[in-house]
């Protein structure tokens, strides 16, 4: 299942273990292949906490994903100007749509696990937050 082979690659291969999120509609299939046993999904009630849990956890050591819809980026504005780009806080997103109002780096999911390796290079070079659009209906 491409879903499984997604999740390993970042849960073990380039050691991203702290996911938070309000769940959508379009991370189904995502939400659905979750294993607790290489990761920690921490269900949130919007997406500024979702943002906050995941800073929180790179600050305790861990590399860590906020799964939301681009579409509410507008929510977390504030937040993300705040405090992770004026501490030097790298998220990696991975959204449903490509509404990027923070104007970060964004690579798009295409059936091709390949793009995971650009976006760890990329975040571990430049240290930035970047964004991964993923749409389920390419899987």
């Amino acid at each position: 299942m491409q879903e499984k082979g997604f999740w390993n690659i970042l849960c073990t291969e380039f050691n991203y273990r702290l996911y938070a999120g309000v769940p959508v509609l379009g991370h189904g299939n995502l939400y659905d292949t979750m294993d607790s046993e290489i990761m920690h999904f921490v269900p949130a009630i919007n997406e500024s906490i979702a943002l906050g849990i995941v800073t929180g956890g790179f600050l305790s050591g861990y590399k860590g994903c906020v799964l939301m819809d681009a579409n509410n980026f507008d929510l977390i504005l504030h937040q993300f100007k705040q405090f992770n780009i004026m501490f030097n806080i790298p998220v990696l997103f991975i959204v449903t749509g490509g509404y990027n109002p923070l104007n970060l780096h964004k690579f798009e999911f295409n059936n091709d696990l390949t793009i995971l390796n650009k976006i760890d290079f990329y975040m571990k070079k430049y240290n930035k937050s970047s964004i991964l659009v993923y749409n389920e209906i390419v899987l």
